[in-house]
């Protein structure tokens, strides 16, 4: 059971990842997604994609990486509910700060450069 979780978790996310890296493989070859050619073209990539990330795994460095950092989270002491919106808040907060004062500043820079003939809007 040690670290199996870890490495559901890795093979679904390539799993995933190897979905969407198909689908825009076609799509930029210009290949129609609806096809069942291009479905079985992104479950073939995604299957072997998989296959060789669990070959990879099953090396030992790969797979102890993957287990100790599983039982690193498991021993990591999260902070509370509580402590965690306060500091969504606060970030969100200083983000919008962010946004104002760069907007802020685009448009003070705008006027100057309007008013030095830099700059003609439409």
């Amino acid at each position: 059971m040690h670290g199996q979780m870890g490495e559901r978790a890795v093979l679904i996310a390539v799993a995933v990842l190897a979905w969407i890296i198909a689908s825009h493989i076609l799509a930029l070859a210009q290949f129609s997604t609806q096809t069942m050619t291009a479905i079985a073209i992104q479950s073939v990539f995604m299957i072997v994609s998989v296959f060789l990330v669990r070959l990879w795994m099953r090396r030992t460095a790969a797979y102890d990486f993957v287990a100790s950092t599983e039982d690193e989270f498991r021993r990591v002491s999260w902070p509370p509910a509580v402590e965690v919106k306060g500091s969504v808040i606060v970030l969100l907060v200083a983000l919008l700060a962010i946004a104002v004062a760069t907007l802020l500043i685009d448009f003070a820079w705008q006027w100057i450069f309007k008013l030095l003939g830099f700059l003609t809007l439409t």
